[in-house]
């Protein structure tokens, strides 16, 4: 991609820092889509790490690892080339493995070993004149990157220091930079920053971004020295971990923080469906293979979430219960027996609570799985199966409270538990019977618990005259009686509305039998079925009971409108 010598534009952008590989990802997407569109070269631009932060809680990025897999996962996503800073020499040759671009920020402008650094890697080197410099003394820094036999340097106007918390764009800046034989860059958002114009954080006039940029490109464009145009992008108005003013509802809440949380926990649980392998099939497997209770244990944040897996696993059919680790070193341990499998969760694996446990569980013979972020640690060393959930970065601005990690143990036991539900062939009616309580358990109720058995069952014979069908329908007060053939199966129903279409064509009604005045093959239901299958029954037929039978056409109860009504379903 040339840049410069009468070249086309081109456009750097992207986030000021790397939030996420997925946020990376999602925004070099929508931006490369735009330029190719548009016909204009672009080049993705994001740091791992903005060491140069007005306050020291303000978020810096995910660090060098972590940031230079998110470039390489754009770069060759996208297939865009990538620019980003370095701010220390040893940063330099892992950064340049990955960049295309190397960019010396404007604060370390002047610093020799970490220019010559860069430009020792035959990388394109990309200086930002300092906000302290004028254009000509930016001629210093080139010729330390040209003094190498690297020619491939670019400088970028940024704005420079008007009185405190201001920049100002001097235009005259662009032709003067170009005399020095460089491409010349323009770096249209950071020149309108207001540094540390907010209470510890930079602000900024995103308002002239449009009309700057115009500036800008106008100013050098007309030169055979062509330039490039850079800022700092977002798919909103706001920049979420830039430092800056945050972007917040009238109440002050900081969305940005929120959609970082989110993207990182997100990225988190993605991450982890290419680790699943012959471990996760074996660990699956132990658990089907059970013939005991499964023991979930963790210590702090990570037992909240095993008492969460373990309801799980107890909902969907494998017995399972949490044991507190503190609790178990003081007695509780004697619950483990030989054919229980412990599941034990960790994010170090060196959780001492639970490595006090080991002796004891293998001991007893019970087996151990356990899900971790250090594979190595010594109690995945000491599991049977070990289950890799590590995390890059923890959403926590600090990198401290556990938050990604949490939610990717949590995803991991999910897909445990719901593997295994699968495996187990787990039905809806057995996840009824397991939650008769609630909104939930009155949705999956059974039609054989709400159905009327044994003396409030009203049936009669196909002989049975019709003087006592009326009474047995009288005093069952279900409005019908199931009528059973002479081998007990069912052979029909009467219902009160049969009864009120007899007696307005027939005068002698009561002579006559059962068997007469049924109707035939009624619509039934069996006694498995949900309620609120019976429910959608009653509702398409327009009647108010069902005869429940059984798969030998044998009557089993009746289920009644009033009976679903109780039930809270409608």
């Amino acid at each position: 991609m040339p840049i410069g010598g009468g070249a086309p534009l081109v456009l750097i952008g992207g986030p000021c820092v790397i939030e996420s590989e997925t946020h990376a990802l999602s925004l070099g997407g929508a931006i490369a889509a735009v330029a190719r569109r548009l016909g204009v070269p672009f080049v993705f631009k994001a740091s791992f790490d903005k060491a140069n932060r007005t306050a020291g809680l303000s978020f810096r990025g995910p660090g060098l690892d972590a940031g230079l897999a998110a470039l390489a996962a754009v770069k060759e996503t996208h297939n865009v080339p990538v620019l980003t800073d370095v701010h220390e020499v040893h940063q330099v040759p892992a950064v340049a493995e990955v960049a295309d671009v190397l960019q010396i920020p404007a604060f370390l402008s002047r610093q020799t070993d970490l220019i010559v650094s860069a430009a020792n890697t035959g990388r394109a080197v990309n200086l930002k004149k300092g906000q302290f410099m004028a254009p000509g003394d930016m001629r210093h820094a080139i010729d330390k990157v040209t003094a190498t036999g690297n020619d491939r340097v670019l400088v970028t106007e940024r704005g420079v220091s008007f009185g405190y918390h201001n920049l100002v764009v001097d235009i005259r800046a662009f032709p003067q930079l170009r005399a020095l034989g460089a491409p010349v860059v323009f770096d249209v958002t950071h020149s309108l920053q207001l540094p540390g114009g907010g209470d510890g954080v930079t602000t900024g006039q995103a308002k002239y971004i449009e009309p700057l940029a115009a500036a800008g490109v106008a100013a050098t464009g007309w030169s055979r020295c062509s330039n490039g145009c850079c800022g700092s992008t977002r798919p909103r108005e706001d920049s979420p971990m830039a430092d800056s003013k945050v972007s917040s509802t009238a109440a002050g809440v900081d969305m940005r923080m929120a959609r970082r949380v989110l993207e990182i926990e997100a990225a988190a649980i993605v991450a982890l469906v290419d680790r699943l392998d012959d471990r996760f099939a074996a660990a699956v497997q132990m658990l089907d293979d059970c013939t005991g209770r499964v023991i979930v244990t963790g210590m702090g944040k990570s037992g909240i979430i095993s008492r969460k897996i373990a309801a799980t696993l107890a909902s969907t059919g494998t017995p399972a219960f949490f044991l507190h680790p503190a609790e178990a070193v003081h007695g509780d341990l004697g619950v483990v027996q030989g054919d229980d499998v412990v599941v034990g969760l960790s994010h170090s694996g060196e959780t001492g609570e639970i490595l006090r446990l080991l002796e004891t569980i293998k001991r007893v013979g019970a087996r151990v799985i356990c899900l971790t972020g250090v594979p190595d640690s010594t109690l995945g060393q000491a599991a049977d199966v070990t289950l890799d959930c590590q995390v890059r970065i923890e959403a926590c601005p600090l990198n401290l409270v556990p938050t990604a990690s949490t939610t990717a143990a949590l995803a991991l036991g999910d897909a445990l538990a719901m593997t295994l539900l699968v495996k187990k062939g787990f039905r809806e009616e057995d996840f009824a019977s397991l939650h008769p309580g609630g909104g939930l358990g009155k949705r999956l109720l059974r039609v054989d618990r709400l159905m009327n058995t044994g003396p409030d069952l009203p049936t009669v014979n196909t002989g049975t005259p019709m003087r006592m069908v009326l009474r047995e329908m009288s005093d069952k007060q279900l409005g019908m009686t199931c009528v059973l053939a002479a081998d007990g199966r069912l052979a029909g129903v009467i219902t009160d509305g049969d009864l009120r279409r007899r007696l307005v064509s027939e005068d002698r009604l009561v002579e006559r039998t059962a068997g007469d005045v049924m109707t035939t093959s009624p619509k039934t239901i069996a006694p498995s079925a949900l309620a609120v299958q019976a429910l959608h029954i009653m509702e398409a037929r327009r009647i108010t009971s069902l005869a429940v039978v059984d798969d030998d056409e044998r009557v089993q109860g009746v289920v009644h409108l009033h009976d679903l009504w109780r039930t809270e379903l409608f």
